[in-house]
């Protein structure tokens, strides 16, 4: 089951291309963000992120979910 932080967690790592920002922007730690990030591609099974050097970019898959998964958390504010 998908929830709803590991949802937050991608939306920040795709706006920042960057886990270590992410983190900051979550009050968390660069670990955490990376553990939420794997466990959320394990469950759907699909890799979202291309690691780089330079930061993280989003998989042409990820690039799809990002669309959903923004969705989802627009309407979690809306309720």
């Amino acid at each position: 089951m998908i929830e709803t932080k590991e949802i937050q967690f991608f939306l920040e790592c795709a706006d920042t291309k960057s886990f270590t920002k992410a983190a900051k922007r979550l009050y968390t730690s660069q670990s955490n963000v990376s553990k939420r990030i794997k466990s959320l591609e394990d469950t759907i099974g699909i890799k979202l992120f291309i690691r780089q050097k330079e930061g993280v970019f989003l998989t042409a898959e990820g690039k799809q979910i990002y669309v959903f998964a923004k969705n989802i958390m627009d309407n979690i504010k809306e309720i």
